[in-house]
């Protein structure tokens, strides 16, 4: 038998396939990666607003805000869902 007409040893052996991607190998990449851009688009979100260049460009405050606003409620929601199931009674 020939590995590359099977595509297998003929004991049954197979190589393991791996997979390509990084997020494939370690799941939590993708939610460490989501949060940190999260973070430093809130940060810089609200380092602008509270700038003096924030103050000359309304339009981007309000840029600034609704991307403020947004980013701190997607990292703060997981964290509040987990303290409202722990202290509300489940009536």
């Amino acid at each position: 038998m020939n590995v590359f007409t099977y595509g297998r040893h003929c004991s049954g052996y197979e190589h393991p396939v791996r997979p390509r991607r990084l997020v494939d190998r370690y799941p939590a990449v993708r939610w460490v990666a989501a949060n940190l851009v999260l973070g430093v688009v809130c940060v810089v979100s609200l380092w602008w607003l509270l700038t003096h260049m924030g103050v000359l460009h309304p339009v981007s405050n309000l840029i600034a805000l609704v991307a403020y606003a947004g980013s701190a409620t997607l990292l703060l929601l997981p964290h509040a869902a987990k303290w409202v199931a722990r202290h509300l009674p489940r009536d």
